[in-house]
């Protein structure tokens, strides 16, 4: 691939500069990624009759990676965490997860009255009784 990238902190080729943040020589956190992101679609929107799947795949590879990088440097580690800070958000997330799980079995529940109504759509209640000048005289057994 072949596109050359400038932000204010690297200058050159997108895989150099995934080499170069691999290596440690130069700091992810440096890097901006949204003038990457917007000079490729640039250069994308300006050659679009000659656009190679390939490079376009690799671009986004190496984009992923690039974000991936970069996520992991922003977001504190666990063990950077105190233990106290830990537990903040749990009640909120406890709270989410019993809504959603409620809200899981009304749908299910929804499903299961919509599967009745179906069937009972089907049938048809008998509107009259028994015919008792065909039937039979119904006499209890004696054993």
């Amino acid at each position: 691939m072949t596109f050359v990238v400038t932000t204010p902190s690297f200058s050159g080729p997108v895989e150099t500069l995934l080499q170069l943040i691999s290596s440690h020589e130069l700091e992810i956190l440096d890097v901006a990624l949204a003038p990457l992101v917007h000079q490729y679609v640039e250069h994308i929107a300006a050659i679009t009759d000659t656009t190679d799947v390939e490079e376009l795949s690799e671009f986004l590879l190496i984009g992923s990676i690039l974000v991936e990088m970069k996520s992991h440097r922003l977001l504190p580690g666990r063990d950077s965490a105190e233990p106290d800070e830990e537990f903040v958000g749990w009640e909120e997330r406890d709270v989410l997860l019993a809504r959603l799980l409620e809200l899981r079995t009304y749908a299910a529940v929804s499903d299961a009255l919509v599967t009745l109504f179906e069937r009972a759509s089907r049938s048809f209640p008998r509107l009259r009784g028994i015919d008792r000048s065909n039937a039979t005289t119904l006499s209890p057994r004696k054993y």
